[in-house]
């Protein structure tokens, strides 16, 4: 349970550099190049045999996954800065988060995981947390323009959170790094064409915020794919992505000084009662 905490903690403050490198820098797109440099040369640096990379046993299970995961990785980032635009940060961010039912359903139907019934219970308030925290129905009736960009969303994020637990499934546990750094690499290729195509322009603070943000990327999703080595998916995912929830309300209400409206206590009301079914 040590490692899903550690990844929530750590996909919060990779949210918490997302925000304050918006504040302060003028190249979001440099600040993402840099994540994935930073991402990158962490994979390698805990690789347990680099000078046999495409050659160990499982290895080309791990870079094919890991190429493809990359891509997925990217067209996420490209669908939801999309539909921050056309549908605005509510309804994005709901539809973001509901992207984790797609490997919840895989880990049962495919793989076998059998919740109980009050693990059922928490499944399901962990959606209707998620609903009540970001729903609006103002900004849902009159600016959802772009209805076909939430369901890519949805399932190409879904799409991406399976790759974890398809790689935990298949994959040897021991090329994780191996897994992640051609995740990190394919993304690092497709943000920086994105980068050499529009805006080159950046400096030093996108650059330390690229790093902050990668340190912080790199150990969430190492941490979650540990998660998903020790526990059953339909438990890490819900949990995770309410985790984070829950912890970035927090984290803007110390840091931010951001009020907690009422709805927000109500879904972390809903998230403490789910967690505690899902944990029984």
């Amino acid at each position: 349970m040590i490692y899903l905490l550690l990844a929530t903690i750590c996909s919060c403050g990779m949210g918490v550099m997302i925000r304050y490198s918006e504040q302060y820098c003028k190249n979001m797109k440099a600040v993402t190049v840099f994540n994935y440099v930073l991402c990158i040369a962490l994979s390698f640096a805990f690789l347990p045999d680099y000078k046999n990379l495409f050659h160990v046993e499982g290895g080309r299970f791990a870079i094919y996954l890991g190429v493809v995961n990359g891509l997925l990785y990217f067209s996420n980032l490209l669908i939801y800065q999309l539909n921050i635009r056309k549908n605005g940060t509510p309804i994005t961010v709901s539809f973001s988060h509901l992207g984790v039912l797609l490997p919840t359903i895989l880990s049962l139907i495919i793989f076998g995981e059998k919740p109980g019934s009050l693990q059922w219970v928490g499944i399901v308030l962990a959606v209707v947390a998620i609903f009540v925290i970001n729903y609006e129905p103002k900004v849902v009736a009159g600016n959802l323009t772009f209805k076909t960009g939430l369901i890519l969303m949805f399932f190409i994020g879904g799409c991406t959170d399976m790759m974890s637990k398809i790689y935990e499934n298949y994959g040897s546990h021991d090329l994780s790094n191996q897994f992640l750094l051609f995740t990190f690499f394919m993304a690092f290729i497709a943000s920086l064409i994105w980068l050499l195509c529009t805006n080159r322009k950046f400096g030093w603070k996108e650059i330390a915020f690229g790093f902050g943000m990668g340190a912080f990327n790199y150990l969430s999703t190492f941490f979650l794919l540990q998660s998903l080595i020790k526990l059953p998916a339909f438990l890490v995912y819900p949990v995770y992505s309410v985790g984070v929830i829950i912890v970035i309300n927090f984290v803007n209400f110390f840091l931010m000084k951001e009020p907690i409206s009422k709805k927000q206590y109500v879904g972390m009301a809903i998230i403490a009662v789910a967690l505690a079914c899902l944990n029984s």
